[in-house]
């Protein structure tokens, strides 16, 4: 990643799911976005087993983050690499919900671990497994997108 770039991949249903596999990812969206642990760590877990299963990542990369957000990977920042749940938007929005799980991943400050094009594919293809498994088969779609750090 760049010096001024951070990488985060968004997660969201495709258009034309039906009806109950909208109500379905409804329910597993809102409990992500929650600020209640106990809602969306599940979800995290269901993603380290698939990581775990499918060899991807490091022992680091692949355990809880104590961060009251969420998200997965070593919890110092001066060395370990993370990925967290972004998603305060969604979460302060009352009136109107973009409908996307965000995550975002950061470097180790000292950058001796950081994030590659191929470690996004492979942690965000593992996450959208893990969901597809709660939600539907083929229903949920990823994208990447590149971003200011002062976000």
């Amino acid at each position: 990643m760049s010096a001024n770039h951070a990488y985060i991949l968004r997660f969201r249903l495709h258009s034309d799911a039906p009806p109950d596999v909208r109500k379905r990812y409804n329910d597993v969206y809102e409990d992500i976005i929650s600020d209640d642990q106990k809602r969306f760590v599940p979800y995290l877990r269901s993603w380290i087993d698939v990581l775990q299963a499918e060899g991807i990542g490091t022992s680091v990369d692949t355990q809880l983050l104590n961060r009251s957000e969420g998200g997965i990977g070593g919890s110092t920042n001066t060395t370990d690499r993370q990925i967290r749940f972004d998603n305060y938007p969604e979460r302060m929005t009352t009136w109107k919900k973009f409908g996307e799980i965000t995550l975002r991943f950061t470097d180790a400050d000292d950058k001796s671990a950081t994030w590659t094009a191929k470690d996004l594919s492979a942690f965000g293809e593992a996450f959208k497994n893990s969901l597809e498994a709660k939600v539907s088969r083929y229903c949920i779609d990823f994208y990447v997108a590149i971003c200011p750090l002062s976000i």
